[in-house]
């Protein structure tokens, strides 16, 4: 039998000695069946081990977990919206408790991915604005030197 025009040659490595096509069907439906089970273990593990560091910015982090959850969906293991905006306040850090304490006060049809991440980035701009003064006072300066 001759496979090797449509084959990868990968998939012809585990195939090659096979005697029927059901046996290299069976052979590669083994084969690949557990590189997906092992797949959809890993992303999981990714995604439950999932930490916003300190060198990424809200942007980022939002764009990290949104990656995982779509390659979960990609190999079938559909991840929701509601899960990605728990996961994301579950791993802001603490500066950010009051913010999530705002959060879950909002209105229920107000509480969607969008605007999370909308809010969120505004409030990183506050945070950032708090931990720098020198920036602000500067454009405060500078707008009064100019009047």
């Amino acid at each position: 039998m001759h496979v090797g025009r449509t084959t990868s040659p990968q998939a012809l490595l585990h195939i090659i000695n096979c005697e029927s096509a059901t046996e290299m069907w069976n052979k590669l439906k083994s084969v690949y069946e557990q590189k997906s089970e092992a797949s959809i273990h890993m992303l999981q593990q990714m995604w439950y081990s999932a930490k916003m560091s300190r060198k990424d910015n809200i942007a980022s982090h939002v764009a990290k977990l949104e990656d995982i959850a779509h390659k979960l969906e990609v190999i079938g293991d559909k991840v929701s919206d509601n899960m990605i905006i728990t996961k994301l306040l579950m791993t802001l850090p603490h500066s950010y408790n009051h913010f999530v304490s705002a959060w879950e006060s909002a209105a229920q049809t107000e509480r969607t991915l969008a605007n999370l991440t909308s809010m969120l980035t505004i409030e990183e701009m506050r945070h950032s604005a708090a931990e720098n003064p020198k920036g602000s006072a500067l454009a405060t300066d500078s707008s009064k030197s100019q009047a």
